[in-house]
């Protein structure tokens, strides 16, 4: 009787109510994974490739990621390299909206830099939120701006989730997280206002709570100085396997394994490994449909897990073999003459590696190391490897300093003569010395006469309008003015601008130009050359100075990070000259300018045959600017 009374009590009826509920929301969590969840629930915004529903029929490769993400999965951190195009971006959009709709609690989303996090949340979160109503109906305040709704933090019931910036020590270490996101990792700086590695920063969030999540996805930039390169190595490497369409062995779609066809990039394919056979990109769909992830090594953590993939997997309709062998083909031919900035990007943004920059190796690289591969030649020796000759200079205080290259047809330069001329600037000594030496005849050694098609002249130093003056004035010796940018990974040569104006603050048509240097770039490429011991290296003669080899080792490449993205800065020894580089710059410049770069060996003789003197046409004034007019009509002179 007692215990009829107790089962009518109120309080155990509301006890099993509670219990109830706590049932039906463990059961969900227990069927419901990250994966089932967005095909459920996820929706695709209209600014998207594919806008709609979402379905992992398309990236079936990310339902593992998906399901080790999920909040029943064993693992607390999930890495995540990859390429371009392979659907990592709404990978972490579904992991946020599951979490909020159906798995409450704190959340962090990091981005590289403060721009980034208002443009990751303005045109990824909001949209997300306003598209899946299961998400939307969780939120707090969502259509008014308040405390609770701000572009940073948003509330939502049994939880928030806030967007920090990885250059803020502030944002990420403010509140106790759960789940974090550490999205594009490869672009935070390696320590955020003194205070160490971000990364290490936010995690520390995560170390209260035993069933954290945190994921870290990337695509990677060098190797030296790759995070998600560095994290991925510590956990099992897992792959994505494929069976062959023709044997069924199973493998990764590798670019060791890609076959280019360079006649049609069309009939690109990829060779099996054990049997051979080539298939073609039309077999990657079923391919992808029957593939499984693989580990490639052992990991002592069982917490963690790590997944690397390639744009060889993006969908029909996404990245193609197509697009894949025309760039790598591209970056090739780029790289064969020392410009390595195609192939970076062709290996971190479609192959989802790190590029290996140690050929921009400039701490190590010496005086000594270079002089080693000095070749037996003299001053003004050219061979019949050159076709042309161009010149940089460099005007100091009290000199004018010359190097002159020369061109061969697979872009290699052949250091042919350093000069100084020393003179007063002002009385325009040095300048009457440099004009001689600009005005003679080349021979080669085959007593052919050879052009010299360029020569730039820096204006960047303390005689910038004597530097025009000259140029203005020796119309025939093909020298242009020259600028290093101050903007970074420009172009070694990019658009001039007239600096010539007349009496009345007009441009002079035709007048001189002055032409932006990417010097940034242009070292790159010197230093990628001088660590090149064959085909596209420099060549220097046995008639060079120490001095000159020390001047052009007096900078050393430094990496730095600005708003979350690395970057390459070139910095002077204190206290050493630089002068052998500078000119080197200002030579190979002076060549992009007059196209040398672009052309093979059966356009190249015509261009140079044809090449017209770098004159200017002096504006006279007209008639009609001579007459100055006064307030009346009538009333006027000339003057």
């Amino acid at each position: 009787m007692v215990l009829e009374e107790y089962y009518k009590n109120e309080k155990f009826n509301n006890s099993l109510s509670v219990l109830k509920s706590f049932k039906d929301a463990f059961q969900k969590i227990k069927t419901m994974t990250l994966a089932e969840w967005a095909n459920t629930y996820h929706m695709l915004p209209v600014t998207a490739a594919e806008s709609g529903k979402y379905s992992t029929e398309r990236t079936p490769y990310l339902v593992e990621i998906m399901e080790s993400l999920s909040v029943n999965s064993r693992y607390q951190e999930v890495i995540f390299m990859a390429s371009a195009q392979v659907g990592k971006s709404e990978l972490l959009n579904a992991f946020v909206g599951n979490i909020i709709s159906d798995n409450p609690g704190s959340i962090m989303v990091v981005q590289p830099s403060t721009g980034t996090v208002t443009d990751y949340v303005r045109e990824r979160i909001q949209p997300m939120i306003e598209l899946n109503p299961v998400v939307r109906d969780k939120m707090l305040s969502f259509k008014t701006k308040s405390s609770e709704n701000t572009l940073s933090f948003k509330k939502f019931k049994g939880g928030f989730i806030t967007f920090a910036s990885a250059n803020s020590a502030s944002e990420l270490s403010s509140k106790p997280i759960r789940f974090l996101a550490l999205d594009e990792i490869d672009r935070y700086p390696n320590d955020v206002d003194g205070q160490g590695d971000p990364v290490g920063l936010a995690e520390k969030r995560t170390t209260t709570f035993s069933n954290r999540k945190i994921y870290k996805c990337s695509t990677p930039t060098t190797l030296q100085s790759s995070k998600i390169f560095k994290e991925i190595k510590r956990t099992d490497y897992k792959k994505y396997f494929v069976p062959c369409p023709e044997c069924g062995h199973e493998h990764t779609l590798e670019f060791d394994n890609f076959k280019i066809d360079k006649k049609d990039f069309k009939n690109s394919k990829m060779c099996c490994p054990s049997c051979g056979s080539l298939f073609g990109e039309e077999h990657k769909t079923k391919m992808l449909r029957n593939g499984k992830w693989l580990k490639t090594q052992e990991s002592s953590n069982s917490i963690i897990t790590g997944y690397y993939i390639n744009a060889f997997y993006s969908p029909i309709g996404w990245k193609s073999w197509e697009a894949i062998a025309r760039d790598y083909v591209l970056a090739d031919e780029a790289s064969k003459k020392g410009d390595n900035s195609l192939m970076k990007k062709f290996i971190n943004l479609e192959l989802g590696l790190p590029f290996d920059e140690s050929s921009l190796n400039t701490e190590n690289l010496s005086p000594e190391k270079i002089i080693e591969k000095v070749e037996e030649y003299g001053t003004l020796e050219i061979n019949n490897k050159i076709f042309a000759l161009t010149a940089g200079v460099d005007v100091q205080d009290n000199r004018i300093e010359l190097q002159l290259i020369g061109w061969s047809y697979d872009l290699e330069f052949y250091v042919l003569d350093y000069q100084v001329f020393f003179g007063d600037i002002n009385e325009g000594e040095s300048f009457k010395q440099l004009k001689e030496y600009l005005s003679k005849t080349f021979i080669t050694k085959e007593n052919k006469e050879i052009k010299l098609v360029s020569v730039a002249l820096d204006t960047g130093g303390h005689y910038t309008h004597d530097t025009y003056n000259f140029i203005r004035e020796n119309k025939t010796l093909r020298c242009i003015a020259i600028k290093g940018s101050s903007q970074r990974n420009k172009e070694i040569i990019n658009r001039p601008k007239e600096v010539d104006i007349n009496y009345r603050g007009s441009i002079i048509k035709n007048g001189t130009k002055l032409w932006s240097v990417g010097t940034d770039t242009a070292k790159k490429l010197i230093f990628t050359k001088l660590n090149i011991e064959g085909k596209g290296r420099i060549h220097f003669g046995n008639f060079l100075s120490y001095d000159y080899f020390k001047q052009l080792t007096n900078e050393k490449a430094i990496i730095k990070y600005k708003n979350g993205n690395a970057y390459t800065v070139f910095e002077k020894v204190k206290g050493e000259r630089n002068e052998g580089l500078d000119t080197l710059v200002y030579a190979i410049a002076a060549g992009y300018q007059a196209g040398l770069h672009r052309y093979d060996y059966k356009q190249i003789d015509y261009v140079i045959k044809n090449l017209k003197d770098l004159t200017i046409e002096e504006e006279k004034p007209k008639e009609e600017d001579k007459v100055k007019r006064f307030k009346k009509k009538t009333d006027y002179k000339v003057i």
